[in-house]
């Protein structure tokens, strides 16, 4: 199904959180969306009608229009995937899925794809998180998981189960690594004060990263204080800032410099 914006109404930052949760795309993109006059966006969610979700925007002044029902389309990358002729040995791989996604009936079905357990097992596994399973799948299989997940909002980390001697993987440890952009920042004062309770930053450097637009900052937590964190910065108001997790098949830069957590 598409969708075009067509009004946005008085509360931009709630269209945004709004057309992110809809689309299933990131922050930035779902902010992109919201400053272009009638741009169009596809709808990731299932079980939902154009009325229902309509409706939702009405709620808050919003106006959208149908623009068609067709099925969202995978990215070219995966049907090449798909027509590759190499043949290419399976490997098993550890899923840990750390988040339901935005429907449960969807990603059941997504699990019960990738991991042929049945319906009651995937329910359970989405029901008692952090869970995992393990499955046997293509390199080719591998990148539609990946994107599959990810477009349904599914965090979970993936990690083959044979590991070389001597290896180690970063998911075995409770330290995890998140990517934090800072898109709208119209309360400056407040981002800073939150930016500054958890990370080592001077206020010179934390000023730096509020007042230039879409800026980007790393760094290393506990996963433990994640949802603390996250939280933090959802109830820093008129701020928009997305904190995701990164995982090993993520682009991070070579150069990017991870800040320090304050130590408590």
């Amino acid at each position: 199904m598409k969708i075009k914006l067509v009004s946005i109404g008085r509360n931009k930052i709630r269209v945004v959180k709004l057309v992110k949760t809809i689309s299933g795309l990131g922050l930035k993109e779902s902010k992109d969306i919201a400053d272009k006059p009638n741009s169009v966006f596809e709808v990731v969610l299932r079980g939902i009608s154009f009325a229902d979700i309509e409706r939702k925007f009405n709620t808050i002044s919003s106006e959208i229009e149908l623009i068609s029902d067709d099925k969202l389309e995978t990215p070219d990358i995966i049907n090449e995937a798909k027509e590759e002729d190499i043949e290419k040995s399976d490997n098993i791989y550890i899923i840990t899925i750390q988040s339901q996604g935005h429907n449960l009936l969807n990603s059941i079905k997504i699990i019960r794809k990738y991991s042929g357990l049945g319906i009651k097992e995937c329910k359970d596994l989405l029901e008692n998180l952090p869970s995992e399973f393990t499955t046997k799948l293509p390199e080719n299989q591998l990148s539609e998981l990946k994107y599959e997940t990810t477009m349904h909002g599914i965090e979970c980390k993936i990690k083959e189960k044979s590991v070389p001697v001597g290896a180690t993987y970063e998911e075995e440890e409770d330290i995890i690594r998140l990517k934090i952009i800072v898109i709208d920042a119209r309360n400056k004062i407040l981002l800073i004060k939150t930016i500054r309770e958890f990370f080592e930053m001077g206020l010179r450097e934390a000023k730096k990263i509020v007042d230039k637009p879409n800026s980007i900052f790393y760094c290393k937590i506990p996963e433990s204080i994640l949802e603390t964190i996250k939280t933090a910065f959802a109830e820093s108001k008129d701020n928009i800032v997305d904190v995701a997790k990164i995982y090993d098949y993520d682009y991070v830069p070579r150069d990017a410099f991870f800040v320090e957590l304050i130590k408590r």
